[in-house]
Parts: structure tokens; C-alpha cells; sequence
């Protein structure tokens, strides 16, 4: 096309045809300018189509590492649950004793050992890190997804902060107690004096202590847990 325009701008100027010559010499110079603008549009799709591909690629591998870590958490608060439940249970014993003394010896010593369990979160973080630490994140285009993918671990480490808390505590309140309260049977074994435990003011700080930080714990460990579902939606979204 540039060629046949080229042609007739030349036919003109040789025939004296000034005014033709300058119209198809625009001609020729838009249909220039044109080329180059579809090339630019061509290169700009290109480059969107690989960028939509590495997106997309890392929001897969996101969100598998995701719902790995929902699914674990589902499981520590699960877990929380329980000992918050056995907890709430010893504490009625401690208001008021005759209701543990109808209780068998087996029970409460299933509730003492549930009380205490205190199962750490252990997200597995090696394709979210990946992603901050290479700056993956500007390959996403949604916002809110790239903040919450960068403020998730913060999040995570508030979630952790009562199970740190009772961690660190536990050995020095709750292990003196039970050592205390530990008598040798005439057949050399050890139980526990369940009246004498009971009967402890060091063991009831212990039981509020834990009531009181576990609570907190499962608050902090459900507002993750909505956290990282909704991440899930919003990964869901951005890939269809």
C-alpha cells in the first residue's frame, strides 16, 4: 500500500501535480503512523497476555498453599476448642468440689490433659514468600489481593501470640502445680491427688489465665481463618 502511494506521489511531482503530491504524501505518512500504532497495540496484547499467564500462575500456586494452611488452621482451632471446653469444665470443679467427686478418675484426668494441649500454627509460607521476596506481587492486578497477600504474615503472628503466651507460661505456673500434687503409690507409681489439686489457688490463676488467653487465641485464629477464606474467593475470582 505504502509502495502504490509512494508510486502515485512520484507520478504526480513528475506531471507538476504539487497538490496530489502532498495529499498522498500525508496519506502515505498516516498509513505510517498507523502501522506503527497497530504494532504498538499488537506489542501491548502481547505483553498482557504474558503478564495474565504469570498472574495466573502464581495465583494457582497461591492458592493451593492456601487452602493448605485453612485447612491446618481449621485444625488448631478445632484443637483450642477443646481445651477452652475442658478448661470452662475443671473451673466448675474448682467453684465447687463435689461435683469432681462424683466424677471417675479417668475423666478428669482426660480433662487436665486436654486442657493444657496447646497446638502451635505452622503455616506452610514458601510460595507466599517467594512471591514478596521476588516482587512477584506487581504481576497482580487486584489490590486488595496484593495488600492482603503482603500483610498476611503479620496477621498470621497476631493469630500465634496467646499460643506463644500460654507456651511460655505453661512450665512456669502449671508444671509446678502437678509436680506438687503428685503422691507415691506403695507400688512405686505416681498419680495425681485430684482434692489436692483442686484445693490449689495457684491452679485456678492457672485455669483463668488460660481461659482468658485461650479465648483471645480462638478470636485471633477465627479472624485469620476468614482472612485467609476470603483470600481464597478473591484468588478464585481473578483467575476465572
Amino acid at each position: 500500500m505504502i509502495k502504490f502511494f509512494r508510486k502515485i506521489r512520484q507520478n504526480s511531482l513528475s506531471e507538476g501535480k504539487t497538490g496530489k503530491y502532498f495529499k498522498y504524501a500525508i496519506g502515505e505518512i498516516v498509513l505510517v503512523v498507523l502501522g506503527i500504532l497497530i504494532a504498538l497495540q499488537v506489542n501491548n496484547w502481547n505483553e498482557a497476555q504474558k503478564i495474565n499467564i504469570i498472574e495466573e500462575s502464581i495465583l494457582n500456586d497461591l492458592k493451593v498453599e492456601v487452602e493448605a494452611n485453612t485447612i491446618a488452621l481449621q485444625a488448631v482451632i478445632d484443637d483450642h476448642k477443646e481445651s477452652l471446653s475442658a478448661t470452662h469444665k475443671l473451673l466448675t470443679y474448682m467453684g465447687d468440689l463435689k461435683k469432681m467427686v462424683n466424677e471417675n478418675d479417668s475423666s478428669i484426668v482426660a480433662l487436665l490433659y486436654i486442657h493444657q494441649r496447646n497446638t502451635t500454627y505452622d503455616p506452610k509460607l514458601g510460595t507466599l514468600k517467594s512471591i514478596i521476596n521476588s516482587g512477584k506481587t506487581e504481576y497482580i492486578s487486584n489490590k486488595k489481593l496484593r495488600y492482603q497477600i503482603s500483610s498476611l504474615m503479620d496477621i498470621i503472628s497476631d493469630a500465634n501470640e496467646s499460643t506463644n503466651h500460654i507456651q511460655n507460661e505453661r512450665p512456669l505456673i502449671l508444671y509446678p502445680v502437678f509436680f506438687g500434687v503428685y503422691e507415691r503409690q506403695l507400688d512405686g507409681t505416681m498419680i495425681t491427688n485430684s482434692q489436692k489439686l483442686f484445693n490449689s489457688s495457684q491452679f485456678m490463676y492457672w485455669l483463668e489465665y488460660l481461659k482468658v488467653m485461650r479465648k483471645e487465641g480462638l478470636e485471633e485464629e477465627n479472624d485469620l481463618l476468614k482472612y485467609l477464606q476470603e483470600m481464597t474467593k478473591m484468588i478464585d475470582l481473578e483467575i476465572k
